[in-house]
């Protein structure tokens, strides 16, 4: 998604910090949705998958790819305003068999 910082380790320690605080919001965003979702009754193992896939705003092949910190504050945005009333568990469970390896 995004190219490694070309600043040394203790120059870039204060980005690479604002990065994974970027990081763990969007994945605290996803957990409450996916606790939300659960609470529902719909306990399947791909529901985060199904959540992330969703809101990613890295959907369409693109030449070019937004910075870093505009993709995860948009997924966090994208993950927030994620309406859970329209999920149903059919759909998880058909998306699932998509994203599962193939038999050998």
């Amino acid at each position: 998604m995004d190219k490694f910082l070309k600043l040394t380790l203790s120059k870039g320690l204060g980005e690479r910090g604002d990065r994974a605080a970027l990081v763990r919001e969007a994945d605290e965003a996803l957990g409450v949705v996916v606790a939300k979702i659960k609470k529902r009754g719909i306990n399947h193992p791909y529901v985060k998958n199904y959540v992330l896939a969703r809101t990613t705003p890295l959907t369409r092949a693109r030449k070019t790819l937004p910075p870093f910190e505009q993709t995860f504050k948009k997924l966090r945005e994208n993950v927030e305003a994620f309406d859970i009333a329209k999920v149903r568990y059919d759909d998880i469970q058909r998306s699932s068999i998509m994203g599962a390896p193939a038999a050998e």
